[in-house]
């Protein structure tokens, strides 16, 4: 009866069975991988991202990350989200115009083409006509500032990176420029000639060099909650270098020792068929020996025996190297001028223990491009110069007064006013100094 009612249930304990730890993993079968399917298009997508100029609350804030996480497990929603906030990043965060420049032209795309023309044509005066535009393409003033459109849109990247694994993967591999400033940038500098114009072609298609000229805006510089935020992005980003250069080089210096072994037994096995072929040999035999005719044709089969024995083993060697062969480890190609960006971050007025020591770990983690190293230490120590004469010529004026007070009262305010705050050249210079000390001292064994 049971049969008749569950035809298929040895099937299933079969199927349950082969799941139990016991069972081997190749009996149990592995769910297929599914793609993401694409859930809007570039129109879509702009319309959500419209909402970057919206001041956003806890709740708010909230519901669009995980909407925003949720599309971007599609590879082109992907591409198309990051590139378009980096978009308002670069183009629209400068000033309001910029916010209102940049608010139009994301309602613009977000347009959706009409596919039918309504039967009865609706009479619209001009005024209504040209209220509904500006509801459409403009942004209220009093509720929107260039810093807080920044802030979110770090806010957006930052929970986007920390909860997909394929974010950094993105910005630091090469992709071809979709927003417009970036396609008007390479126009530009492609009219040049010379290998940094190339260089520069190549870098403006790595989204982490949208990240790093932002630290050339004097608006993020000086504020200290967007710092914190872009600090952190960029070390979350870059973190993983060092761990694939790594990887890099033990895969490689892996292969060499396995190249080298295989080279070896080969040369062993090559001297212990010359050993063998040398024992084997006959002696000469006497002259007018009946065996003078056999021993030419016996010790040239042997000889051509060996030397087929050993032939293949030739071959085997690049076969195998070719199979072992690592991935190579391509860094992001950053220019240098990007890379001394972060160094004004020490020498900014306003930088929080905790944006130091991010942008030091993003410094390290960068060095790993090559000559990138060089170029830090080289900007550490212009800034540490520039720095170190400001405060001598400082003390300068500092020692008369010194000298002419009678108590510790009179050398109060005005005279110590370039000393005292968190912001002044010493804290600066010893910043830029502790960078330097970090970077370039030697780990102890």
């Amino acid at each position: 009866q049971a049969r008749r009612l569950y035809p298929d249930m040895g099937r299933v304990v079969r199927a349950m069975d082969g799941a139990r730890p016991g069972r081997s993993a190749d009996t149990v079968p592995k769910p297929a991988r599914k793609p993401i399917v694409q859930m809007l298009d570039k129109a879509g997508v702009a319309t959500l991202l419209r909402l970057m100029f919206v001041y956003q609350q806890d709740s708010l804030r909230s519901t669009l990350h995980q909407v925003l996480l949720n599309i971007s497990e599609n590879r082109h929603n992907r591409g198309e989200i990051i590139s378009t906030i980096l978009h308002i990043l670069q183009d629209g965060s400068a000033d309001m115009a910029a916010i209102e420049k940049s608010f139009a032209h994301l309602s613009v795309r977000a347009k959706q083409p009409k596919e039918k023309e309504p039967k009865t044509p609706l009479t619209l005066s001009r005024k209504n006509t040209a209220t509904a535009i500006n509801a459409v393409t403009s942004v209220a003033n009093a509720d929107i500032s260039p810093l807080m459109v920044v802030q979110q849109c770090m806010s957006a990247l930052g929970y986007l990176n920390g909860n997909n694994v394929h974010i950094a993967s993105f910005f630091l591999s090469e992709h071809e420029p979709s927003s417009g400033s970036l396609k008007r940038a390479l126009s530009k500098k492609g009219k040049g000639k010379g290998k940094e114009n190339a260089k520069e072609e190549r870098a403006a298609k790595f989204p982490i060099n949208s990240l790093l000229r932002l630290l050339d805006r004097q608006l993020i510089i000086e504020s200290s909650p967007a710092m914190d935020s872009l600090s952190f992005l960029l070390y979350d980003l870059t973190k993983s270098l060092p761990a694939l250069e790594r990887r890099q080089k033990e895969s490689e210096e892996a292969a060499k020792k396995e190249a080298d072994e295989a080279a070896k037994k080969i040369e062993e096995k090559k001297n212990k068929t010359a050993e063998e072929e040398t024992d084997d040999k006959p002696e000469e035999p006497s002259a007018g020996s009946p065996m003078d005719t056999d021993v030419p044709a016996s010790a040239g089969g042997d000889a051509g025996t060996s030397t087929e024995g050993v032939k293949p083993d030739k071959s085997e060697k690049p076969k195998e190297a070719e199979k072992k062969k690592p991935k190579p480890f391509v860094p992001p190609v950053v220019p240098d001028a990007n890379l001394r960006l972060l160094v004004n971050i020490f020498v900014a007025r306003e930088c929080s223990s905790k944006t130091f020591r991010d942008t030091l770990s993003t410094i390290k983690n960068l060095s790993c491009i090559p000559e990138a190293k060089s170029v830090f230490g080289k900007e550490l120590i212009i800034k540490a110069q520039e720095l170190g004469q400001t405060i001598l010529a400082d003390l300068e004026e500092l020692l008369p007064q010194i000298q002419k007070a009678s108590n510790s009262t009179e050398l109060q305010g005005v005279a110590l006013a370039k000393f005292s705050p968190s912001g002044s050249d010493q804290n600066k210079l010893l910043r830029v100094l502790t960078a330097l000390d970090h970077l370039f001292t030697p780990k102890p064994k």
